[in-house]
């Protein structure tokens, strides 16, 4: 049965919990379980909400990186994962960015060719 994004919530914070006393196959094991449920996430009510209530993949990534990090012999995952977080982050808000200027421009008569929002620069 799929769930909302704190079916991920749940694991990956479990992987924190294991790291921080050193279990690292249980921490990995958590972190894959983590992986595996967001794939079959489907938002519900609780996601609805927003904000804190909404665990998305950014976060994940970094809760993931962040148990690693706890674990010397993690160090390259706990790397990647890090990467991993700091590109969906930075791909996630320039979505939101160029959500937020289309909104405007829809409200507003246009004044000079638009284009699209990948080529934006503001």
């Amino acid at each position: 049965r799929a769930g909302g994004t704190t079916s991920v919530w749940l694991p990956v914070s479990a992987a924190r919990g294991y790291a921080a006393l050193g279990n690292s196959e249980r921490a990995m094991a958590a972190i894959r379980a983590a992986e595996v449920a967001w794939e079959r996430v489907e938002p519900d009510e609780v996601d609805e909400l927003g904000g804190i209530c909404t665990f998305n993949q950014p976060r994940t990534l970094y809760y993931a990186a962040d148990a690693l990090a706890w674990l010397p012999t993690e160090a390259d995952n706990a790397e990647s994962y890090s990467a991993r977080a700091v590109d969906t982050y930075s791909s996630q808000q320039r979505d939101y960015r160029c959500q937020q200027r289309r909104n405007y421009r829809d409200d507003q008569p246009p004044t000079q060719p638009r284009q699209p929002c990948d080529q934006d620069t503001g």
